[in-house]
């Protein structure tokens, strides 16, 4: 027993070491733990040009992925923040956004590059919603 523990703390370092995830790249870029979105959407009345994302959703559609991203109405939400989904999965996407009281919006085969070593390149964009009324 005491030669199985010896030889077990013997390679014990092995094992970390071998373990160890550094987060950086065969480049030697040093890679962030944050997930980075690939579909960015800013939500804007296209009459007033005023950011309306309070109540708004998103929809990402791809082969086989799909995700709802909805910044709910309330007392602390914020119009400006943008509606974000697709965390660092590159690929062509098709989206939908819509509102109550606005028509809905419409993007087909938004392309999401791979980026860098690290991240999805995000894609921003606008939609610009036109009023139903």
């Amino acid at each position: 027993m005491m030669k199985f523990q010896r030889a077990l703390f013997a390679l014990l370092p092995s094992f970390l070491l071998f373990g160890c995830n550094s987060d950086s790249t065969d480049s030697g870029e040093v890679c962030t733990a944050e997930a980075v979105p690939a579909i960015s959407v800013s939500v804007i009345d296209d009459q007033t040009g005023d950011l309306i994302s309070c109540g708004a959703t998103l929809e990402i559609q791809d082969t086989g992925f799909e995700e709802t991203v909805t910044n709910t109405d309330g007392d602390s939400c914020d119009n400006n923040a943008p509606l974000e989904g697709a965390f660092e999965r590159p690929g062509y996407y098709n989206l939908t956004v819509y509102k109550e009281g606005y028509e809905y919006w419409y993007e087909y085969n938004v392309e999401v590059p791979d980026g860098d070593e690290c991240h999805v390149e995000t894609v921003d964009l606008e939609a610009r919603l036109i009023s139903a009324e």
